[in-house]
């Protein structure tokens, strides 16, 4: 019966703070352990911190073979930690999370010899993968009754809110969304449903886009939005309104083009007739007769798969 289907961040770099500082001082610290034991004469001489004199009077014992050894030794420590410090910079820069969606899927499938086609059709799915409806919320209404040679018709009304979020943190989703619709008979003369309308709209700046409006069909209704859009922290709602023509011991169910996070499902009896309807959407078929007014939530906040849901038929 009824399917459906869906600022750039600034980044930067900034050294930790006191890393050359702390370059300095580990270089100095090491020049200074050098000093703290070395040898002269063939024997161990130890810089003695029991006074400031003592600690002078050393210091005018060191020869100038080892003051230049020093010197040596601490300018080799300072260019060690420079050099580390820059490959560490280096590495540090590379973010790949922060590359374009292009980019990343080349890490992932990079085999050179692969068909441009091939990869083509790996973009494309991958894509529309990157979009995931954060929430849901649809309201199916049985509006009439009528009999046509003896066999009862229902007009059903459904209207639906979905909020798509992306999964791309650094670009906007631009992706196809297919909405679909069958009807199970015919209304009147050879139409079975209608798209009122379907339109997307972004949660950030309010720009609306009207896809489908007013488009009556006999049987089954299709559309493909090609270029449906997601900013980059950013919602895109979409929303659709339609009617079809359904019949009896008919399953009527929902495709899910995108994961949705969570489904909220309602069904309305607005006719003047209590209605006997079975709801599909667990292993266990239960049956409630819906009187006039009256309304009843199919599924109530649980998460739903990519793929087809069954919801309910008319007994």
């Amino acid at each position: 019966m009824a399917k459906y289907e869906r600022k750039k961040r600034k980044s930067s770099f900034r050294m930790p703070r006191g890393f050359w500082l702390a370059v300095v001082a580990l270089s100095l610290l090491l020049s200074a352990a050098s000093l703290l034991t070395y040898k002269y004469q063939n024997s161990v001489f130890t810089i003695s911190f029991d006074s400031f004199s003592s600690f002078l009077h050393s210091l005018k014992n060191i020869e100038g073979a080892f003051l230049t050894s020093f010197i040596a030794s601490m300018w080799e420590s300072i260019l060690f930690f420079i050099i580390i410090g820059l490959i560490t910079t280096y590495i540090t820069l590379s973010r790949p999370h922060e590359d374009s969606f292009d980019n990343r899927l080349a890490i992932l499938y990079s085999n050179p010899k692969a068909h441009k086609d091939a990869r083509d059709n790996v973009r494309s799915e991958a894509q529309q993968l990157a979009a995931y409806i954060e929430s849901c919320k649809s309201h199916i209404r049985i509006e009439d009754i009528k009999t046509v040679n003896k066999q009862t018709r229902y007009k059903i009304h459904v209207t639906c809110l979905s909020h798509f979020c992306s999964l791309i943190e650094n670009e906007p989703y631009i992706g196809p969304v297919d909405f679909q619709a069958e009807a199970d008979a015919y209304w009147s003369g050879k139409i079975g449903g209608c798209i009122n309308q379907v339109s997307s709209e972004t949660v950030s700046d309010k720009t609306q886009t009207i896809h489908i409006q007013n488009e009556k069909f006999g049987k089954q209704f299709t559309e493909r939005i090609e270029h449906f859009s997601i900013g980059i922290d950013d919602k895109t709602k979409l929303e659709y309104d339609f009617w079809v023509t359904a019949l009896p011991k008919i399953e009527y169910y929902q495709i899910f083009h995108r994961y949705c996070v969570k489904v909220n499902i309602d069904i309305t009896n607005n006719t003047n007739t209590t209605i006997k309807i079975t709801n599909l959407t667990s292993n266990q078929r239960r049956n409630k007769n819906l009187k006039s007014g009256q309304s009843i939530r199919l599924i109530n906040g649980s998460p739903i798969a990519r793929g087809s849901k069954k919801l309910f038929e008319i007994s």
